[in-house]
C-alpha cells in the first residue's frame, strides 16, 4: 500500500514537471516571437527614416541653382520675384536682408529716385527738425506747449532749492540726533520713548517739510 503511494506522488511530479516543461517551451516561443516583431518594425522605422532622408535631399537638390559667379543659390529662401526669373540674381538683391523681396540693396540711382519722390531718407528730416524747435518745444508735444504758456513750470517761484532747504534744517536735526541718543544711551529709555521723540518732534519739523527717511538715517 505504502509503495502504491508512492508512486501516485511520483506521478504527480511527473505531471508537474510535463507541465512547467510546455509553459517554458511557450514562454521562450512567445519572447522569440516578440523579438521578431520588434526587429521587423525597428527595420521598417529605419528604412523610413532613410527613405525620408533621401526624398529630401532630393528636393532639396531640386531647389538649388548657381548664380552667375558660380554660388549655389537656394530658390526656395529667396522669395518669390527670384523663383520666377529662374534663379538669377540681380545687382540690386545681392547683400541685405536675404529673405523675401525688400531689404536688399538698392540698383545705382534706385534710392536716389526714391529719396527725390520722398519714400526714403525722412529719418534725415527727422533729425533736423529736432534742433530747430522753439525753445520750450523740446520736451515733446503736450507739455512743451504747457511749459511755454507757462501753465506748468514755474519752479522759480519756490522759496527755496533743495540745497537751501538743507542747510536751513540740518542744525535742527544735528540737535534732534543728539536727544535720540541721550535717550538711548543716557536714559536708556526704551526705543519706542525714542520714536514718540522722534513724532513729536517730527510734527514740529512739517515747517521745514523734511521727511521721515532722513531722521531714520541719521
Amino acid at each position: 500500500m505504502k509503495e502504491e503511494h508512492h508512486n501516485l506522488k511520483d506521478l504527480d511530479n511527473i505531471k508537474e514537471d510535463e507541465t512547467e516543461k510546455r509553459r517554458r517551451k511557450d514562454t521562450s516561443r512567445r519572447k522569440r516571437r516578440q523579438k521578431k516583431r520588434r526587429k521587423r518594425r525597428e527595420k521598417k522605422r529605419r528604412t523610413w527614416r532613410k527613405d525620408k532622408r533621401r526624398k529630401q535631399r532630393r528636393e532639396n537638390k531640386r531647389k538649388r541653382r548657381k548664380d552667375k559667379r558660380g554660388r549655389w543659390i537656394k530658390e526656395g529662401k529667396r522669395g518669390r520675384r527670384r523663383r520666377e526669373r529662374g534663379g538669377r540674381i540681380q545687382v540690386g538683391e545681392r547683400g541685405g536682408r536675404r529673405r523675401g523681396e525688400s531689404g536688399g540693396r538698392m540698383n545705382e540711382g534706385e534710392r536716389g529716385r526714391r529719396v527725390q519722390v520722398g519714400k526714403i531718407g525722412e529719418r534725415e528730416k527727422r533729425r533736423k527738425n529736432k534742433n530747430n524747435r522753439e525753445e520750450g518745444e523740446k520736451r515733446g508735444g503736450e507739455r512743451g506747449r504747457r511749459i511755454k504758456e507757462g501753465e506748468i513750470g514755474k519752479r522759480e517761484d519756490v522759496k527755496e532749492t533743495g540745497q537751501q532747504q538743507y542747510k536751513t534744517y540740518s542744525l535742527f536735526l544735528s540737535s534732534l540726533r543728539l536727544i535720540v541718543i541721550s535717550h538711548v544711551f543716557v536714559c536708556k529709555a526704551s526705543i519706542w520713548t525714542c520714536m514718540r521723540a522722534i513724532e513729536i518732534l517730527t510734527l514740529s519739523l512739517d515747517e521745514y517739510n523734511v521727511e521721515w527717511r532722513y531722521i531714520i538715517g541719521l
